[in-house]
């Protein structure tokens, strides 16, 4: 999997294959010069200040600042390509990501849950673009500076380089054994880190709601749990991390510690000079460097391993063969056989029938007003309509075909849902009622935002339908966000539009007036709603209790023949 996942990350830098192989070159050239310097500094130390040679001081000095020039130039030139290398895979897939989501199916985005999806497409994108960045400079910088010190020590001593002969499997053991122990971890690290995302995007979506009861210190607490939780696999993580840098840290210094101590007596025994062992003690710190960096890669690597999976997990689902369906609605009927519907969340709750042996039709042109108490299942009713969820046993037709065997992507054209609450994106309002119909011209606008009785709103706006919209409509109230999204629903020209109890933020006289409008339109009209005065003029009724059909036909008729539906209208009017 591991391999797999790396090959794939592999194929996704092919269009900056120049910059891949640059800025390991580069990276190849600040090593090399980094390896020259303890070289040359042997040289001044042996031949300049022990031999008196001062040319040789001057010679080597200024060998060692060109050295270093170029090894500037070739870190800056790694830093850079690595940087840009890193930054354009990191857009690349959260591009990817955010085409892969909105491909997407409704049970699909519940499965993974939306909080989630935030995280895999910030979050880890981030990590995995900094483990890029941090790999093409140190996967080639700590081996290439590790062999180079290694080979230069045996050149200067075979006796120290029996040092790192000793040390080099201890260190390995102890970088590799706390690497293995943490990598699994940081899946649970990212999977608290969405609990933690999915609570605040709740929050802070209902914030007029904690406010308006008052409950900022509850929610407090709420967060102070969800929070702790996401703290303390965080730092059964971080307890592990700790002591890689230590105990490396401290293998190494006490190797610089031995160098030191035999090589001054290997000098004292004639069989070295003195910048030797100097040069030496400088490899094996740039040694120590090397396995640190070495230790930082892994830790990236292991920590960038959950995200890489959690990324290929959106980017590797299948689409349903529903979604390769070239099957359309035939006309704007739609027919429910016997349709059920099961529970399947977890807990005591799962299998619990929602919806049972419903069965109705309503024909092209037709209206039908959905009424029933809260909970009686008119939201499934829509749910099912519109491809949201699918039925667990029976058959739902949209235009005499199966829902089932309509692609996404045609049924939301075929079916427009107006929501009680919806949701209202940031744009100008142009913008947003063109979302279904991209070609609507100025004119068509007027006339749904007449039906939809915002006209005169938008209108008496400075910039008319250019006025801008802030996120989530936070500028409009909640009748203008219905009848805008009412609007928007009529420009996309679906041949069936469903109202969720769209008119509930209305008053009586303008609800009135858009249902007399609505009326004339061609189009198939569910509407769910509260009120039965819409249920008189409507073609047909159906009510719901308890998941089942408790009364279908015309108002009339039911308020004669259905005992049911009598009791909930009388109900509803107080009489």
């Amino acid at each position: 999997m591991v391999l797999e996942n790396f090959l794939r990350i592999l194929n996704m830098l092919k269009p900056y294959v120049v910059l891949v192989a640059l800025a390991p070159l580069m990276v190849i050239v600040e090593v090399s010069a980094e390896l020259v310097q303890p070289f040359l500094m042997a040289r001044i130390v042996n031949d300049g200040i022990v031999g008196g040679d001062e040319s040789a001081i001057w010679v080597c000095g200024l060998k060692m600042l060109l050295v270093t020039i170029i090894g500037v130039i070739g870190g800056l030139g790694s830093i850079y390509a690595a940087g840009k290398v890193s930054a354009n895979l990191g857009a690349d897939v959260r591009l990817a990501l955010f085409k892969k989501v909105h491909e997407f199916s409704m049970s699909d985005i519940y499965e993974f849950r939306k909080d989630s999806l935030v995280t895999r497409v910030t979050d880890d994108v981030s990590r995995l673009q900094h483990v890029v960045q941090a790999s093409m400079r140190l996967v080639v910088r700590a081996p290439f500076l590790f062999v180079g010190s290694v080979f230069m020590v045996f050149t200067f001593s075979r006796r120290l380089s029996l040092v790192l002969l000793l040390l080099m499997p201890l260190l390995l053991f102890v970088v590799f054994f706390i690497l293995k122990k943490v990598s699994p971890m940081y899946y649970h690290v990212q999977a608290a880190l969405d609990n933690l995302n999915r609570f605040l995007i709740e929050t802070f979506s209902g914030i007029r709601v904690v406010k308006s009861f008052v409950c900022e210190d509850f929610e407090g607490e709420r967060f102070s749990d969800v929070n702790a939780k996401f703290v303390d696999i965080t730092l059964k993580v971080s307890k592990w991390v700790v002591f890689l840098m230590p105990i490396v840290s401290l293998l190494m210094n006490i190797g610089v510690v031995i160098v030191i101590w035999f090589g001054a007596k290997i000098v004292s025994a004639g069989g070295m000079q003195i910048g030797d062992v100097l040069a030496c003690t400088n490899y094996l710190l740039q040694i120590l460097l090397s396995l640190l960096m070495a230790s930082l890669v892994f830790k990236s690597v292991s920590q960038a391993q959950a995200s890489v999976v959690r990324i290929f997990e959106v980017l590797d689902k299948e689409m349903s063969e529903r979604e390769s369906l070239v099957l359309k609605p035939k006309d704007a009927s739609v027919k429910f056989t016997n349709v059920y519907l099961k529970n399947f969340s977890l807990g005591k709750e799962k299998g619990k029938l929602l919806l049972s042996d419903v069965s109705f039709e309503v024909k092209d042109g037709e209206t039908l007003v959905v009424l029933g108490e809260t909970g009686s299942g008119k939201s499934l009713l829509i749910s099912l309509i519109a491809g949201a969820c699918e039925a667990s046993v029976g058959v739902v037709e949209v235009g005499g075909v199966p829902v089932n065997n309509i692609s996404s992507k045609v049924l939301c054209k075929h079916v427009g849902v107006v929501h009680q609450n919806p949701k209202i994106l940031a744009g100008t309002i142009s913008d947003y009622l063109c979302l279904g119909n991209k070609s609507a011209s100025l004119e068509e606008m007027r006339e749904v935002c007449r039906i939809a009785e915002i006209l005169d709103f938008i209108e008496g706006q400075p910039n008319g339908f250019d006025y801008e919209l802030e996120l989530d409509g936070a500028n409009l109230s909640g009748g203008q966000k219905q009848r805008l999204n009412i609007a928007a629903v009529l420009l996309a020209k679906p041949e069936i539009i469903v109202f969720d109890d769209a008119f509930s933020a209305l008053d009586a006289k303008t609800g009135l007036k858009i249902r007399s409008e609505l009326a004339k339109c061609k189009a198939t009209k569910i509407m769910v709603e509260h009120s039965v005065g819409s249920a008189i003029y409507a073609d047909k009724v159906l009510l719901l209790k308890d998941g089942k059909v408790a009364g279908f036909g015309l108002h009339g008729s039911l308020m004669r023949h259905n005992d049911v539906y009598r009791d909930f209208c009388l109900s509803k009017t107080g009489e």
